[in-house]
């Protein structure tokens, strides 16, 4: 799973488990589940780069276009200097 289809900001979905207790009474719990879903951080930084272009008074035509391309941008260059960390 590379870096720009990973989860933002990942949910848990929550669901209730019955069980007995030690006194053989039946009981309920609310259990946390995996974490998924959520925008991608590709998804998410293009929104903000999007919202970004929309601020702008000059409206483009291609301003969904610009705001995936920057954040593929973004998202090359922290890969980049990820690497570079990790080999010095």
């Amino acid at each position: 799973m590379s870096n720009a289809t990973t989860s933002a900001f990942p949910v848990s979905k929550r669901f209730t488990e019955k069980y007995m207790d030690a006194g053989g009474y039946g009981r309920e719990r609310v259990v946390n589940g995996p974490l998924t879903g959520g925008l991608t951080k590709r998804e998410y930084i293009a929104a903000l780069a999007m919202q970004g272009l929309c601020a702008d008074s000059m409206f483009d035509a291609d301003i969904a276009v610009n705001a995936v391309r920057m954040a593929d941008r973004l998202l090359a260059e922290l890969a980049r200097t990820q690497e570079q960390e990790q080999k010095s």
